[in-house]
């Protein structure tokens, strides 16, 4: 055997190897998923009706694979048509554009009914797109989505603002859809 067969061989060895690398490279690569965990949600209704409610969600978000986050947010209900605060029309679905950095305060004891809004608007208080998460794929990212809501509007006033049938439904920069129920605990 020559050094030309010695050559050979090894050069068939070593894109052997180079393939088997582009292989599991391009073919078995982890699946870019987010890890969501919630860790609490509350609604609270307004004294003596039920029409106006307030919502809060904490949650907990991981990308398990480097450079991954949420490219969307939708708070849905797949029981009734409540989500629309501007009262046009009736929606089971509202894309969630805001969240805030309250994680570990909590709102609803801090705050008032009335003053939820104005505590909301506060200059104090840190209001970022889904876009900012975007900025902070590699790491934990932990935030509150808050919102006041109103029941459907008829003609002959408003329905009650319902208490089930809630859902987080988020999509990832590689549109893996994740559809979370939410329990939501009665303040």
């Amino acid at each position: 055997m020559g050094v030309t067969d010695i050559t050979a061989i090894a050069a068939i060895i070593l894109s052997l190897v180079n393939l088997g690398i582009t292989i599991k490279k391009d073919f078995f690569k982890p699946k870019p998923t987010l890890k969501i965990s919630i860790k609490d949600a509350k609604l609270r209704y307004k004294r003596n009706d039920k029409s106006v409610a307030q919502m809060i969600i904490n949650l907990s978000i991981t990308p398990l694979v480097k450079y991954n986050g949420i490219k969307e947010m939708f708070l849905e209900n797949d029981k009734d048509s409540c989500l629309d605060n501007n009262l046009i029309q009736n929606q089971s679905r509202v894309k969630l554009n805001w969240f805030y950095n309250l994680y570990t305060v909590d709102v609803f004891s801090k705050v008032s009914f009335d003053d939820f809004i104005e505590y909301l608007s506060g200059e104090n208080r840190k209001r970022e797109s889904v876009e900012e998460i975007a900025s902070n794929v590699d790491i934990p990212y932990k935030f509150t989505l808050l919102d006041q809501f109103t029941g459907t509007c008829w003609s002959d006033g408003y329905d009650d603002f319902p208490k089930d049938g809630f859902s987080l439904k988020i999509v990832d920069f590689f549109d893996n859809t994740y559809h979370l129920k939410l329990d939501l605990k009665i303040v």
